[in-house]
């Protein structure tokens, strides 16, 4: 009704301007009919949209258009069956979470068995493994371009590895971790090649810092031409499947003795390096406190869902 009500305004407008510009030239007549036309035109709008079945109005309203298409040949009917729908857009979601659930089991039995204290070793010697930059270990592995990949230059055949920034390459617990999930490699190709062929990225990452990326790539650089660092460890994805949904509660102390030394500094950046691990799963709030305490003004009283927007 109040899109009704626009109509027939900008009718009176219209049949005001009209007759406003023909009679100021003496041709009332002519105004009276180009008035007419368009009060026919809007009419046969409304008519066909907004006033289906009223009193006033021959037309059917939308009907009356899809009558017209179908006369024309332009239109056709189509029965539908909205339950069959339904079912048959959950039987696919069923089977694309069932596919993906199976890529992220295979891996993790994969890399338990692989990292497993008893489990057989190849050599520690990172020059027999690929890395994601040169100048560690083996360097690149051979790369195509791939579409499915975004169009990156990537291997089909081979991951990679990439250090965390403070990770020593010659550290012999890094070495072993290395060795020990280049065997992923025949899990990753199977889960592309056989259990989910529209797979994307798939990697492992461990507590040390050591993370395998499949299929292998050259890693981003920097404007400076260096590569850019990747610290798994804390990204919301690793912190969630380590340690499951969260609540947390950041105390930071605002008094004067932490007004020195640079410590406020050094307690806001561990602030937000927490409060980014968070995920949408996990709760969180933070409490400042000298002498009273205070919290943000959004959140005065409760945790709230670590989204994006909260964070």
């Amino acid at each position: 009704l109040a899109m009704g009500g626009r109509i027939q305004l900008w009718v009176h407008i219209a049949l005001f301007s009209i007759f406003f510009a023909l009679a100021s030239s003496a041709s009332l007549t002519g105004a009276q009919t180009h008035a007419a036309s368009i009060e026919r035109f809007f009419s046969d709008i409304r008519c066909k949209s907004l006033l289906a079945g009223s009193a006033d109005c021959a037309e059917t309203g939308v009907q009356s258009i899809v009558d017209d298409l179908n006369a024309d040949g332009e239109y056709e009917n189509t029965d539908v069956q909205g339950a069959s729908i339904v079912s048959s857009v959950e039987t696919k979601f069923q089977a694309l979470f069932a596919k993906k659930t199976n890529v992220i089991d295979a891996i993790a039995t994969a890399a338990a068995q692989a990292l497993d204290e008893n489990a057989e070793v190849g050599s520690t010697d990172l020059a027999n493994y690929y890395s994601s930059q040169t100048g560690l270990g083996s360097g690149l592995p051979a790369v195509s371009v791939d579409q499915q990949f975004g169009g990156k230059a990537v291997s089909r055949q081979n991951s990679v590895f990439k250090l965390a920034p403070g990770v020593q390459s010659n550290n012999g617990d890094i070495a072993r971790v290395v060795a020990a999930t280049a065997a992923l490699d025949t899990t990753f190709i199977d889960n592309l090649q056989t259990v989910d062929t529209e797979a994307k990225w798939q990697y492992f990452s461990s507590r040390l810092g050591v993370t395998r990326v499949f299929p292998g790539f050259e890693w981003d650089r920097s404007c400076a031409g260096t590569y850019s660092d990747y610290e798994p460890r804390t990204r919301p994805w690793y912190v969630l499947a380590s340690s499951g949904p969260k609540d947390i509660v950041v105390i930071i102390d605002k008094s004067g003795s932490m007004q020195t030394a640079g410590r406020m500094s050094k307690a806001k950046e561990a602030a937000i390096a927490v409060v980014r691990t968070a995920s949408s799963n996990d709760y969180i709030n933070v409490v400042a406190f000298s002498s009273s305490s205070t919290t943000p003004s959004c959140f005065p009283s409760r945790l709230v869902r670590a989204t994006s927007e909260n964070k």
